[in-house]
């Protein structure tokens, strides 16, 4: 039997009327809770005749448990002079007699407690406001829990004060809620705001890339950083930068690719490393591998004319719309076709929407390798624009496009420039410079990336799925996380992390857990977009990057440490987010996939509001055996698990398991944050995750034709001299799909 608080009254009928709660019960970070247990531990602790009222306190900025007191019956106002000294004993007495999360935040000594003159009840609304009123510098002044015990006493330091700057200029917040031990994250800094946050620090003359931003969240370790522009380290001259471009063109005016001499060439650039694999992959498949097939649903008033010229004009002003994929020796490079290339427009007749839906899907594998087999001279994109037959009136439009022109928040970028360009009364947002975001990706030290690399994954063992493949098919399961996406935001920033490196350390808990294993390796699928480049967040390139991560919980006891230990893995990958897995692989001397299942953190993009057209399915291949999508759902304020999977993981009974032990790891982090993590009773032991037995191949002498391969191996790898057994991988050669070619 549960007493719920509320009160109500029996109708007529038999039925209940709710007419209100007769208590003062309510649920914060998860937990439900009397708040009337606060003020009694107060009042019975306290030497000194007191009255305490606790609420839910709300400041702009700020959600808090706060308690106020009261000794007095004058004008209602706060007592200036108490607030540094009465407010720290009342909260360590509740942290020895209640639980943590009903420890008020903030306590705040007043005048007197008002009451409403009606009801005779706590007049909530006053305080309410009275605290709202309160600068946060006064909030915050004796109040150690609401500020983590920051260090107040001492006055910012000149470099600090420069950082501070850089922080209240990013959020627009007032520099009296900032000191030395300030957390950015507490202050709503993720990492797409540490991006602006990143710029203006280093154009103070601060060391900081966004890796460096997000491994040191504290303002005075931002301000300890080195005091000077690009470090040498890590990056490379711009004017080597431009004389590898220079050579990349000269390259390919010299490799006198077919079909591509009578074509209106204006750039030639290096691919992305993930748009580069991807790339590879589909010219050595004969088929439409990642090509993604989308249909929408168009508005019959569209104007097909107009809406060709608008498609036109989005190609003319989007160089990724224009690029086709040359291999050359050195790798596969972007061709930028110049701006008078008109693209491809085609126009379907239909009798029906339905008709034309089961002619596009019966083509798609037709489309797809069209598009594979000719995306080295023309760019890998097609659209049809499908009307009925007799009058012409819109029906849909279909899209069929390579993965190496877009990733998830660049297509939904261009349909919108698109839409825009068709509509008269809207106009195209300015988009960051493509060229300028390869430059800077392509100004990563090899040497350093190596470095890192080698000394993040010595020693591990790649997590592989092995398990009998019966069905080829991929599966899709969703649910949502049962606590809300602010209870989640709240646990992140009280470990000064962020929700995506929360979430991702309980994904890596659950495949630890399903490998049976305490070190595990796994891919993260990042924006790619985290780069201190002015309009990163708009430019129209595939930025998508995937970088192996891994989990050794070999020195960690608890859930708070593996959250930690993932967010610091997190930060300091992101000055490396742009390796080539296929350098990984070689540099660790892998004889496989690092990894073959990924976890991927995205925000719901905002809904089209043209109207011109409504999506109605979307396909593309997926080559990993196990992907989970987490999604923050800002409008909805909760968060939506994804998990698709084939059945080289298991069945949707496997998916639904993992899901849920993922959705009882953050509830009990939501909970607990110190929770051990003996206490979650899954199963790990120090076993390293299951790999492929290296097959022995026995000493008999070598063939005529496994010798001339091994010597034309080690030439092409730059190898000659060294001893090649016949176990060695391709891949652990630097043999793979693009080199392949």
């Amino acid at each position: 039997m549960y007493r719920t608080g509320d009160v109500g009254r029996r109708m007529a009928d038999g039925s209940i009327e709710n007419l209100r709660r007769g208590d003062d019960q309510t649920k914060i970070r998860g937990q439900r809770l009397e708040l009337g247990e606060v003020p009694e531990v107060l009042r019975t602790s306290s030497r000194a005749s007191i009255d305490v009222v606790t609420l839910i306190a709300k400041h702009p900025g700020l959600a808090r448990l706060g308690s106020q007191r009261f000794n007095a019956k004058n004008p209602l106002s706060i007592i200036p002079a108490d607030i540094g000294t009465l407010c720290k004993d009342p909260q360590d007495t509740c942290r020895q007699k209640l639980p943590s999360y009903m420890v008020p935040e903030i306590v705040l000594p007043v005048n007197r407690i008002p009451f409403a003159a009606m009801s005779d009840k706590v007049n909530s609304k006053l305080l309410q406001e009275l605290f709202a009123s309160l600068p946060l510098s006064d909030v915050f002044r004796g109040n150690e829990a609401a500020h983590d015990g920051l260090n107040k006493d001492r006055e910012l330091t000149a470099n600090e004060e420069a950082v501070a700057d850089a922080i209240c200029q990013t959020l627009a917040i007032d520099q009296s809620v900032i000191y030395p031990q300030t957390n950015i994250f507490e202050i709503s800094i993720d990492s797409l705001s540490a991006i602006n946050l990143s710029v203006r620090l280093r154009h103070i003359g601060l060391s900081a890339s966004v890796a460096l931003v997000m491994s040191n969240p504290g303002v005075e370790q931002l301000a300890r950083l080195p005091w000077t522009t690009n470090p040498p380290s890590v990056v490379v001259s711009s004017s080597e930068v431009q004389s590898r471009l220079s050579n990349l063109e000269s390259q390919f005016l010299e490799s006198q690719t077919p079909n591509m001499n009578e074509l209106p060439v204006a750039s030639v650039r290096p691919c992305l490393p993930l748009q580069e694999g991807l790339v590879a992959r589909s010219i050595n498949s004969n088929s439409g591998l990642y090509v993604n097939h989308i249909l929408s649903k168009m508005n019959p008033s569209a104007d097909p004319v107009r809406l060709q010229y608008a498609w036109q004009d989005t190609i003319k002003e989007t160089e990724i719309l224009r690029t086709a994929f040359v291999p050359l020796q050195s790798g596969i490079v972007q061709v930028v076709l110049k701006p008078n290339y008109s693209g491809d427009w085609a126009e379907g007749q239909y009798d029906d929407l339905e008709v034309a839906m089961a002619h596009f899907q019966s083509r798609q594998n037709v489309i797809g390798r069209d598009i594979t087999n000719n995306m080295m001279s023309i760019p890998p994109l097609r659209i049809e624009h499908v009307v009925t037959t007799v009058s012409r009136q819109p029906l849909a439009l279909s899209i069929s496009i390579h993965h190496g022109l877009y990733d998830g928040v660049s297509l939904n970028m261009l349909l919108q420039d698109f839409a825009a360009r068709y509509l008269p009364d809207m106009a195209p947002p300015k988009r960051g410079s493509p060229e300028a975001f390869i430059k800077h990706v392509y100004s990563q030290n090899i040497e350093t990336s190596e470095s890192y690399w080698r000394q993040t994954l010595a020693g591990c063992r790649p997590t592989i799925l092995k398990k009998p493949v019966s069905d080829p098919t991929r599966h899709v399961h969703s649910t949502m996380l049962w606590p809300s996406l602010p209870e989640l935001e709240s646990c992140a920033a009280r470990l000064k992390s962020t929700l995506s490196s929360l979430a991702q350390a309980a994904f890596a808990l659950t495949l630890a857990d399903a490998v049976s294993a305490s070190d595990v390796t796994y891919g993260v699928v990042l924006s790619g977009r985290v780069l201190p480049v002015a309009g990163a967040n708009s430019v129209l390139l595939p930025c998508i990057a995937t970088i192996p991560a891994r989990l050794n919980m070999e020195n960690l006891s608890s859930v708070e440490d593996v959250v930690k230990h993932v967010h610091k893995g997190d930060s300091e990958a992101l000055d490396y987010q742009h390796t080539s897995l296929r350098h990984i692989q070689r540099w660790i001397k892998a004889e496989g996939p690092i990894f073959d299942c990924l976890f991927s953190f995205t925000k719901s993009a905002p809904g089209q509001s043209h109207g011109l057209w409504e999506e109605m399915e979307s396909s593309m291949f997926s080559e990993y055996p196990l992907a989970l999508e987490v999604e923050a759902d800002e409008k909805n304020k909760r968060v939506l698990l994804t998990c698709g999977f084939t059945s080289s993981f298991g069945q949707t009974d496997d998916a639904q398991d993992i899901m849920e032990k993922l959705n009882l790891i953050l509830s009990a982090l939501v909970s607990n944050p110190s929770i051990s993590l003996n206490s979650l009773n899954l199963s790990w032991s120090s076993a390293t995750a299951i790999t492929e037995t290296k097959k022995d191949w026995g000493g008999r002498p070598w063939s005529n034709l496994e010798v001339e391969i091994c010597d034309l191996v080690k030439r092409f790898s730059g190898l000659e001299g060294q001893q090649i057994s016949r176990n060695t991988s391709f891949l652990s050669l630097g043999l793979d799909s693009v080199t392949a070619i």
